[in-house]
């Protein structure tokens, strides 16, 4: 009961055919928004119509090849599997929903620490390492999200800003 045995071929087709329908409904979406208001501007919807299309070319590449590989896997039945731990799958699921109901009561830093250090922890069975890896992935990304790119995430005890200059 505790592992899960997925045909890969199968869940690629059925994932390529999500993304499908996720970049459509997408582009749809972005056909409410506000048109340009200033001549020349290209306007909110440019670039997620853009990042949209690029998922549906390689979501239909995707679909198309999954699709012929499955023709030609009945008449060889050489399907690919692989066998998925429920139990390691659903901490995972619990941790990353402790993660999002985390991070605005007791900040990034500490709730992104602990998710990485958690699953980190569980799937090597090395704390030191574990420790060290979430420490570095944390910094990194306050470097890079809240430093460079200004993006306001709630904060705990690590400044919002640092000025270089």
């Amino acid at each position: 009961m505790s592992n899960w045995t997925v045909n890969l071929t199968k869940a690629d087709i059925v994932n390529a055919f999500l993304l499908l329908c996720f970049s459509v409904s997408g582009v749809y979406i972005t056909t409410t928004w506000l048109p340009p208001v200033m001549p020349g501007d290209p306007g909110a919807a440019f670039f997620p119509r853009i990042a949209l299309s690029v998922i549906f070319i390689f979501s239909f590449v995707l679909f198309v090849q999954k699709i012929r590989t499955r023709l030609h896997d009945r008449t060889t039945s050489s399907a690919p599997h692989i066998t998925i731990d429920l139990s390691k799958f659903f901490w995972t699921l619990l941790f990353s929903s402790l993660l999002v109901a985390g991070i605005s009561t007791i900040g990034f830093e500490f709730s992104g620490f602990l998710f990485l250090f958690i699953l980190l922890w569980q799937r090597t069975s090395r704390w030191v390492w574990a420790f060290f890896m979430s420490l570095s992935a944390v910094a990194i990304m306050y470097l890079i999200f809240v430093l460079i790119l200004k993006v306001r995430l709630p904060l705990l005890f690590l400044p919002d800003y640092i000025k270089f200059f």
